[in-house]
């Protein structure tokens, strides 16, 4: 009898007040730009503004999604953006501790059969996560509803092979 799959969802309570935070920061940008600055500052305020703003859309965006982020099953581990990635290729899965918190890392033994799945945007944002060491899937805890601890324990317990170290 095979295992029920583990399916993780995005914490929308989380991803909302992120969006929020950073639409606020946002609007101070703004109006640090409109009536404080002058110059150079003034085009770099209007440009994090910017920047921040479509961080907080794309946190919005997450938030009203349904469908789960992470669904480790019998076949391997499937990520709402990169798609199946079976047992076979997964070198390696690791607890990573950083500013954000711990997050999940997923390292896959050939990361450019995967890159090819993923828009071009997102693409450039993968390649640079991957020359920063982290692994084709990097989830941060504070955008699930699950420990990133339980996730690692029960991929490596279904994993039909030892995972590399």
């Amino acid at each position: 009898m095979t295992e029920a799959p583990i399916v993780v969802r995005g914490s929308r309570a989380k991803l909302r007040r992120a969006a929020a935070l950073l639409s606020f920061m946002a609007l101070l940008g703004l109006v640090d730009a409109i009536f404080l600055s002058q110059g150079a500052a003034r085009i770099g305020f209007v440009l994090a503004a910017i920047v921040l703003a479509a961080l907080a859309a794309l946190g919005a965006r997450s938030a009203s999604r349904t469908d789960p982020v992470l669904v480790i099953g019998a076949d391997g581990v499937e990520h709402r953006t990169v798609g199946l990635i079976p047992w076979s290729d997964i070198a390696d899965v690791a607890v990573a501790h950083g500013p954000s918190g711990p997050r999940l890392e997923v390292h896959v033994y050939d990361e450019t059969e995967y890159l090819h799945r993923l828009s071009t945007l997102v693409r450039l944002l993968v390649r640079l996560s991957l020359r920063m060491g982290h692994g084709l899937i990097s989830i941060s805890e504070g955008a699930l509803d699950t420990r990133v601890v339980y996730l690692h324990a029960q991929i490596e317990a279904r994993a039909p092979h030892a995972l590399a170290r």
